[in-house]
Order: C-alpha cells, then sequence, then structure tokens
C-alpha cells in the first residue's frame, strides 16, 4: 500500500512538472481550464485532446497530416478564440534551426514576434512563438506550440482574435495541450 501511495505521488508530479514549463513562461496561475469539455480523437488517431463542447468543431487530414480546429462560436470574431492541434507524421527535430525557420515564417505573414522559446515538455524537445498582428480589421495574437514525439511532430496553434483576456486564453489553451493523449 505505501508503494502505491509513492506511485500516485510520482505520478501527480510528474504530470504537474510536464506542463509547468508552459505554465510558468505564461504565468498561469489558478484554475484556467476549459469547462464542459469533450474528448476528440484526430481522423488518423494520432492523438485525442480536450476542448469545450460548445465549439465547432472540425476535422482536416491529408497525407502527412491530421488535424483538429476547434472554434468558439459563442463570441463575436473580434472575442473568439480558433484552436487547431495537427500531428504530422514527419520527424523534424525541433532545435534552433527549426526556431528560425518558424520566425522567419513569423514575419513573412506580417507578425510581430512578442516571445520565443526552445524548452521541453513531457522531456520532448519543444518550441513556442508568441506574435501578434491584424488581420483585416481585427487585432490577432497567435500561439504555436510545436512538440517532438517519437512519431512525428505536435503543433497547436491558438488564433486569439481582439484584445481581451489575451494571457488567460493562452493558459487556457496551455492547459488543453496538457490532455493532449498520444495514441500508438
Amino acid at each position: 500500500m505505501k508503494q502505491m501511495k509513492y506511485l500516485y505521488l510520482t505520478l501527480i508530479l510528474f504530470m504537474f512538472s510536464c506542463s509547468s514549463s508552459l505554465k510558468d513562461e505564461f504565468d498561469c496561475g489558478g484554475d484556467v481550464a476549459y469547462k464542459d469539455v469533450a474528448v476528440e480523437q484526430d481522423f488518423r488517431k494520432n492523438f485525442k485532446i480536450k476542448f469545450p463542447k460548445k465549439w465547432k468543431v472540425e476535422f482536416i487530414t491529408d497525407e502527412l497530416k491530421s488535424a483538429i480546429r476547434y472554434i468558439d462560436k459563442t463570441k463575436p470574431l473580434s472575442e473568439t478564440t480558433v484552436v487547431e492541434a495537427t500531428f504530422m507524421k514527419i520527424h523534424s527535430r525541433v532545435n534552433k534551426k527549426f526556431a528560425k525557420t518558424i520566425s522567419a515564417d513569423i514575419q513573412k505573414m506580417k507578425l510581430t514576434e512578442l516571445k520565443s522559446k526552445l524548452t521541453k515538455y513531457d522531456d520532448n524537445p519543444t518550441y513556442y512563438n508568441l506574435s501578434e498582428g491584424v488581420i483585416g480589421k481585427y487585432k490577432i495574437t497567435v500561439f504555436n506550440v510545436f512538440i517532438e514525439t517519437d512519431n512525428g511532430l505536435l503543433q497547436v496553434e491558438a488564433q486569439l482574435y481582439g484584445n481581451e483576456r489575451i494571457n488567460e486564453r493562452i493558459c487556457k489553451v496551455i492547459n488543453a495541450i496538457s490532455t493532449v493523449e498520444y495514441i500508438e
């Protein structure tokens, strides 16, 4: 029984430490989880993730990737969040060269990079990038996280429209990333 308690404690500490680095980077304290969530699985059965049941869900697939797009249709476009979780069956290394390529892509989209970092998430090489700009007449903040896995690359991109509660919305996306389950 005592060994079981230590196992549970170790597991809980491991789970907390896996997501804490991103949460710490964006000062995600308190309860910032999405409420009333559903678990969705991508079309190619690479991963599962949790997002609000009331959000519109779209499934996207091609030969190299499988994605789930979530759109918060409960808010006007000037306050909405669009999140796309994409698993790509490619073996790209998340390193400095990868980060430079993403930064160059951000500049081509006429976005301003606010923050980026190479880090670890679940012991996997990870890169995140936070940028902002204008699309049409709307201010947009784009938060990208790339996680290298043994089987490919997971990208989670959040497009946050408007100026309202940006950090809170980023923290909710980070919390959603912590719900990802990879399917072997």
